[in-house]
Parts: structure tokens; C-alpha cells; sequence
């Protein structure tokens, strides 16, 4: 039964298989967030359908300039138009752009970016534990070489350690 792999293979095998499965989940749960949302939103026809005929009138430009009264503060309308308008020239920085993305493409976008940092959190584990699996085999391995080369048998070995005489074996013979 040497074909068989080892207990650590299959419980990294079944950690991964997890994370595949918890991904899968989460696809399938946006996927339908957003065919639910676009399903909801109106179409262009719609839209246009209900546009009305006449255009709105546009109001006309005033040609004298508009009367200042200062605030409580002691800043005026024209002030603070200017700048508002100085800040909505200003580049919006990486961040907010990154965000502004991530709301358009995802539901939640803040739950899926927590998700994401726990599978990459999860995954840093699994490969934690599978280096120290890794070691644990090699330390099992060295001893049972002194073992066998005290004249115990495999099946011997297999009983003192709990583990497989199969398991054993492949051990031994690496």
C-alpha cells in the first residue's frame, strides 16, 4: 500500500480543497449579487421611454454677479465655491480610485477584500504547517532509522509508532 500518499498529503490536500471550495462559494454568491443587480436596473430603452418629450428649460445665466453675504464663520459663497472647485480638479488619490473600483465591481466589496485577506492569512498557515509537517516526517524518519538499525522490524516500528506499516516502509526506504 506504498501507492497511498501520507497523512500530512491528505490533510494539506483537504486544507486546500477547503480554500478551493470557500473561493468557489464566494464567486458563486457575487455572480449572483450582480445578475440580481443588473437584473434590477432599468434598460436603455427604458430609460428613454421615460425621458420626457420636451427638453427641461435651462435657466439663463445671470449677467450681474450675485449678491455676497459672509457666513458665521466669516467666509463667503464665493469662497467656497472656489474652493470646491479646486478640490474637484484635484487627482483623486490611488486609494479612492482602488476603492471606487472595487464598489462598482463587487457587492460587498469590504466583506470580499476581508475574505481575500483571510485566504492569503490561511494559506501563509497552510504553508507554515506544511514545512513543519515536512520536519516532523524527516525527525520521524531519523528515528526510526535508529530503530531499524537497533533490529526492530517494520511491523514492529509501525506498532511502537502508530503509524502504517506501509507508512513505515516508505519512510525507512527514502
Amino acid at each position: 500500500m506504498s501507492w497511498l500518499p501520507s497523512t500530512g498529503v491528505l490533510v494539506a490536500l483537504a486544507v486546500g480543497a477547503a480554500v478551493l471550495l470557500i473561493l468557489a462559494g464566494v464567486t458563486v454568491v457575487v455572480l449572483r449579487r450582480r445578475a440580481r443587480r443588473d437584473a434590477a436596473r432599468p434598460t436603455a430603452q427604458a430609460v428613454a421611454a421615460s425621458a420626457p418629450a420636451t427638453p427641461e428649460p435651462v435657466p439663463e445665466a445671470r449677467a450681474e454677479p450675485v449678491p455676497v453675504a459672509p457666513d458665521i464663520a466669516g467666509s463667503s459663497a464665493p469662497l467656497a465655491a472656489a474652493l470646491s472647485r479646486a478640490l474637484a480638479k484635484r487627482p483623486a488619490p490611488r486609494g479612492d480610485a482602488r476603492d471606487r473600483l472595487l464598489a462598482v465591481l463587487l457587492d460587498d466589496p469590504v466583506r470580499t477584500v476581508g475574505a481575500a485577506a483571510a485566504l492569503e492569512a490561511s494559506s501563509a498557515q497552510l504553508s507554515r504547517l506544511s514545512e513543519a509537517l515536512s520536519h516532523e516526517r524527516s525527525v520521524v524518519r531519523e528515528h526510526l532509522a535508529k530503530l531499524a538499525a537497533a533490529g526492530l522490524e517494520p511491523d514492529q516500528l509501525a506498532s511502537l509508532s502508530g503509524l502504517p506499516a506501509a507508512e513505515v516502509r516508505a519512510l525507512l526506504s527514502r
